[in-house]
């Protein structure tokens, strides 16, 4: 008898990027895991597609990952065949796909591929890239898209160094999710705030869409007592969408007689060039170092989350929220902006000048909120294909990996 598998589509290897799609990733996995549901993941190989491409040779790549294990490599032109190989190899039943990033895809391929399939797709909204792929690099005009977001064209994007490329992208994403109207079952948003803003730009979609927050807790209340000393923090990657130069400008503006700084993530010796301790905190790694046990092992009284592009989730908010920090951000930080509101965890200001004031006048007592028993939310209904989908049985022949490139991927791999 053959066993369940579910397809992932992503830009990453889950298995080695430490960011919110790929925690996300995981967690879901280990849950259909928990289950005996089976998973097989397909991400382009970037890195390598962008250097062929330099060389002027037409090859886009791809990797596999099996139950979270790498399989090997193969040419875009041949996923179908690394999905038949997969099935037979393993005795698998295909019964839904489950998309989580577009970017860096050939999307004609991609439609190809599910038309031969004939499966429910479930697609996953973690940020704003199926708008525009470029929004998030640092030499694009992601500031001001972060703060106002509308549909690319020359007009809006005539200050961008992509402004061609975008509105020529959103075309190619809005004719992906067309020709896939059918298959697709269901939209999950992380967020009211994601959902509402998403769903301008593809509003046909509004009757499959649900909104399945990441995490599930309890809140609680507690009074904090301002310390004549106070320490804040600034939380996760390191970037001007992430608020890293308004963070830079905090720290110059700051009494350092009032607050000591501190940096929580992977870039350690940056952060600490720019005069600030920097803690290690990689949730790929061990338990230990864990964002809300180091922010609580080094007590941090405050929280800078300071994004600049409008955040759908934000798993360093919550991050904050259960080390019981106060969160200080600004009005266009999207869901760290509503759950800040919402919960009086923190306060929001409309420009820097306004929160340096604030946290230089900072004394006495607040009361906040601060959650416990924080999980990963467990529900996998969102995730069901439709009825009528029963599973797909591959019989076809496959393909085994590229053998050669393969062994080279997994060797930078582990000496990653």
């Amino acid at each position: 008898m053959s066993e369940k598998c579910i397809i992932y589509i992503s830009s990453t290897n889950y298995k080695l990027v430490s960011a919110g799609t790929e925690k996300f990733m995981g967690e879901v996995i280990e849950s259909f895991k928990r289950k005996g549901i089976h998973s097989l993941q397909f991400f382009p190989l970037v890195n390598l597609n962008n250097k062929l491409k330099k060389l002027r040779i037409e090859r886009n790549y791809i990797g596999v990952n099996y139950d979270g294990s790498f399989i090997g490599t193969y040419l875009v032109d041949n996923i179908l065949l690394a999905i038949e190989y997969m099935a037979e190899k393993y005795n698998l039943t295909y019964d839904r796909i489950i998309i989580n990033q577009l970017h860096s895809w050939n999307l004609k391929k991609l439609t190809g591929t599910f038309n031969s399939l004939g499966i429910s797709i479930i697609l996953i909204v973690h940020d704003y890239m199926m708008v525009c792929p470029h929004m998030m690099k640092p030499d694009s005009d992601s500031i001001r898209c972060g703060e106002f977001l509308d549909r690319p064209n020359l007009n809006r994007c005539n200050y961008c160094k992509y402004e061609e490329e975008k509105g020529y992208y959103f075309e190619k994403i809005n004719c992906f999710f067309s020709d896939n109207f059918e298959r697709i079952c269901r939209v999950i948003f992380p967020s009211d705030s994601a959902k509402n803003t998403w769903l301008k730009f593809y509003p046909y979609l509004t009757k499959k869409s649900v909104v399945r927050p990441h995490l599930t807790y309890k809140i609680m209340n507690e009074e904090k007592m301002w310390n004549n000393k106070l320490r804040i923090g600034y939380l996760g990657y390191i970037s001007s969408n992430k608020g890293y130069s308004e963070w830079l400008q905090l720290i110059n503006a700051l009494d350092k007689n009032k607050y000591d700084f501190y940096y929580f993530g992977e870039s350690l010796e940056r952060a600490e060039n720019d005069g600030v301790r920097g803690i290690l905190v990689d949730f790929n790694s061990s338990e230990k170092n864990s964002m809300v046990k180091q922010l609580k092992r080094n007590k941090i009284d405050i929280a800078f989350l300071w994004s600049n592009c409008r955040e759908t989730y934000s798993y360093t908010y919550y991050e904050a929220f259960e080390a019981g920090c106060y969160v200080v951000t600004s009005l266009h930080s999207g869901n760290i902006t509503d759950q800040v509101l919402i919960n009086k965890n923190g306060k929001t200001f409309s420009n820097l000048n306004e929160c340096i004031y604030f946290l230089n006048n900072l004394q006495g007592y607040t009361n906040i909120t601060k959650i416990i028993n924080v999980r990963p939310n467990s529900s996998l209904i969102e995730f069901e294909p439709n009825i009528s989908d029963t599973g797909k049985k591959i019989c076809k022949d496959g393909k085994k990996p590229n053998c050669i490139l393969s062994l080279l991927y997994s060797h930078f791999r582990r000496a990653k």
